[in-house]
């Protein structure tokens, strides 16, 4: 991939709307700085969370699937779930997801890393992963595309897109959502 296409792909990561067409207008140098300054603000934001996040996730361990299923849809907002679902093993944090409502694991998921979260969600039966990539796609579109990129063309054709996915405004997607949009079929 190239420089820029990284570079693009990475902003595209942390917003749920299109890039605008200025940001893309910009050089590489520019969004190489442009860049450097989001990684400072996230940082700056997420000073000193980690470890209360690797904190919750150690005692987690210690408390019974069926119990953390039923207070993380009723405390813990989305947000936090993706943040807290990081610092677990895959195995503990499939055991959970299992038992989570469709509509909570597609809110968690808006918030993941796209490598992360596709992982996760591919170690669900079929049908859950299948939902909540639908849903992905008709809640948060842009999302989804990121996610779906990791998809195998077996995993990509259980999903069905969303006719609303046929009208996303394609003059500010990058490339790499370009191309799982045609994946996709649309």
């Amino acid at each position: 991939m190239a420089k820029r296409d990284e570079l693009i792909e990475f902003l595209e990561a942390h917003c749920d709307e299109p890039l605008d067409a200025a940001l893309l207008a910009l050089s590489d140098a520019q969004l190489a700085a442009l860049k450097e300054y989001v990684t400072g603000v996230l940082e700056q934001e997420r000073a000193g969370l980690d470890r209360m996040f690797e904190t919750i996730s150690q005692t987690m361990k210690f408390i019974p699937n069926f119990l953390l299923q039923s207070l993380t849809h009723r405390y813990i907002e989305p947000p936090i779930a993706s943040r807290i679902t990081r610092k677990l093993t895959m195995k503990q944090a499939v055991s959970i997801a299992s038992g989570l409502q469709t509509n909570y694991l597609i809110e968690t998921a808006r918030y993941m890393e796209p490598d992360y979260g596709t992982e996760l969600l591919l170690a669900l039966p079929k049908q859950r992963y299948v939902e909540v990539f639908e849903g992905l796609l008709e809640e948060y579109p842009l999302k989804a595309l990121d996610m779906i990129e990791g998809l195998n063309d077996r995993q990509l054709a259980r999903i069905s897109p969303p006719d609303s996915l046929a009208q996303i405004e394609r003059r500010h997607l990058g490339g790499h959502r370009m191309a799982t949009l045609k994946r996709l079929g649309c």
